[in-house]
């Protein structure tokens, strides 16, 4: 039976160690595209999370001077609210309306260039 070189195993012991246990250590890429995510700029937090109410604060930084857009949508991926604005401030506050129900909602806020979706519990 053949080994599979593109087969890596590692093991983390208790002391939170790992130690390569079957194949070799990945050979560095060269040249080409990796799947490492690029940082962002724009940076969302919602305030309080899970949320208390019917409503979820949020704020966004690292947008200044460029359009936003906020989509609130439940879990089923049905879109609830969508709100713009047209020039963001250096720090953006934002009441959005939630759903009714209890449950996992998204709120994806983009700019032209950039987007975070944040998962908000409302218990």
């Amino acid at each position: 039976m053949d080994t599979n070189s593109h087969v890596t195993v590692y093991y983390k012991d208790p002391n939170g160690v790992t130690q390569l246990v079957y194949g070799t250590e990945p050979a560095a890429i060269s040249g080409g595209r990796s799947g490492v995510a690029e940082k962002t700029s724009l940076q969302v937090t919602i305030l309080g999370n899970p949320v208390a109410g019917d409503k979820a604060d949020v704020e966004v930084r690292g947008a200044v001077g460029e359009s936003l857009k906020f989509i609130v949508s439940d879990a089923k991926g049905t879109q609830l609210l969508t709100k713009e604005v047209g020039q963001a401030a250096e720090v953006e506050t934002h009441s959005l309306q939630l759903g009714k129900a209890t449950g996992v909602y998204f709120v994806r806020v983009s700019t032209p260039d950039e987007a975070v979706t944040i998962k908000v519990v409302k218990p």
